[in-house]
């Protein structure tokens, strides 16, 4: 996603970046548990009109972060 961003205007890729992991850090970092359960524990949140596919592993309280999903895109 990056990449492509930064085709037209680098500087907007890293403000989206920084953006996105904003707003997913300020839902995820109080309720991890809080996005749509999927398969073989993941879940997902929707940020910014993205889809945010993620673990989270409650023995470490971390959230693993393993798909980001564009809008219109098929993700399921």
């Amino acid at each position: 996603m990056l990449t492509w961003i930064a085709q037209d205007s680098p500087r907007n890729a890293l403000n989206f970046i920084d953006a996105l992991q904003d707003e997913m850090r300020k839902v995820l970092e109080t309720l991890p548990q809080s996005g749509r359960a999927l398969a073989n524990g993941t879940r997902y949140i929707t940020v910014l009109g993205r889809v945010v596919v993620y673990e989270y592993r409650a023995d470490s309280d971390e959230v693993i972060v393993l798909h980001y999903h564009g809008p219109g895109r098929n993700w399921q």
